[in-house]
């Protein structure tokens, strides 16, 4: 009688996701609130740095001041009678790392976010610093696509900004 020997437990990884987006791009603008004229922007907003040299790198980097002006413009109208050290303290709370995530994560972004096959398995979709990126990639996207009342429309949607 032979004697079996026992396999070795393979941990099973399940197939990543393709580097595609999962929702769609249409959706994602009807959520958004604004269709853009040139979804290249979109796109590029969508894709994660591990994608290669076209990325949202630049967009974010506009988005983030972006979104300082609009949160700034939207605090002078709310707290007309508070002095700059408040408002840049209320500024700093809204465009937060963690209050960026969770507008992404209430709106699902990740699932629309183009990430390589590594960063898939790194679970870069659920990465609070990616979907904070991604949200001011998204409102940079907007504003080079459409300007500030678009950029404004998408930070609204995202409900970062209360006047519309």
């Amino acid at each position: 009688m032979t004697k079996r020997i026992p396999r070795a437990r393979r941990e099973v990884i399940p197939p990543p996701i393709s580097p595609h987006h999962v929702g769609s791009v249409s959706d994602l603008e009807a959520q958004l609130g604004y269709r853009w004229q040139n979804r290249v922007l979109l796109e590029q907003a969508l894709t994660h740095s591990s994608m290669g040299p076209v990325n949202q790198e630049r967009l974010e980097w506009i988005g983030d001041s972006v979104l300082d002006l609009l949160v700034a413009e939207d605090l002078m109208v709310a707290l007309p009678n508070q002095r700059e050290g408040c408002l840049s303290q209320a500024r700093t709370d809204v465009v937060c790392r963690q209050n960026l995530a969770l507008a992404a994560r209430s709106q699902h972004l990740g699932r629309h976010l183009r990430v390589s096959t590594n960063a898939e398995r790194d679970r870069v979709r659920e990465n609070e610093r990616t979907l904070a990126d991604t949200v001011e990639a998204i409102i940079g996207a907007a504003h080079t696509d459409g300007g500030l009342e678009a950029a404004r429309t998408v930070a609204h949607s995202l409900g970062l900004v209360v006047r519309r």
